[in-house]
């Protein structure tokens, strides 16, 4: 006997049993760490940003997987015109390094987010640690383990990036 899809009633994400937590540096967004894999260097982990905020102007370091799950995410150039806006549902797998800023849409958003940081080579890691070192919110960036993977194409890779924007110095943190 074959079963029949029925339609699914549109339900909002309940969060109230995730503990989200503030990333130091980073204003208008929480996170909720699931998974950590060092050897591999992956992390799993929810995103929640603030309705109508930006996060930081940043590149990505590794490739990223994003699902999300509530709100739209919305990508940015680094002029501030909005790039893309994704909306609930919506899957997108990044191989990019270019700058961008991202954040929540009119309700803010809940992002999934999968980073798997592998590089083709030590060329490349050269390049995105001096990049980083170029930031004004990066204080300290420090290239930590680098090691062949088990398949020998691709350099799995760790920097250490010690975040702190000049506006929070003055605003008295720390």
């Amino acid at each position: 006997m074959a079963t029949v899809a029925s339609p699914m009633t549109a339900h909002q994400f309940d969060d109230r049993h995730i503990q989200w937590r503030e990333l130091a540096g980073f204003k208008h967004m929480l996170v909720s760490i699931f998974f950590v894999d060092e050897a591999k260097n992956r992390v799993d982990l929810l995103i929640k940003f603030d309705p109508n905020e930006k996060v930081l102007l940043h590149r990505h370091l590794a490739d990223t997987n994003t699902f999300v799950i509530e709100g739209d995410h919305v990508i940015y150039e680094p002029d501030g015109q909005v790039r893309e806006v994704r909306p609930v549902g919506r899957y997108t797998f990044g191989t990019g390094r270019d700058a961008h800023d991202e954040g929540g849409g009119p309700n803010g958003c809940v992002l999934f987010y999968s980073v798997r940081g592998e590089t083709d080579g030590s060329k490349q890691i050269d390049a995105i640690s001096t990049a980083l070192k170029g930031h004004r919110c990066f204080k300290e960036v420090k290239e930590g383990k680098v090691e062949k993977t088990r398949e020998g194409n691709k350099v799995s890779f760790r920097l250490d990036i010690q975040v702190q924007c000049p506006e929070q110095a003055q605003g008295g943190e720390g």
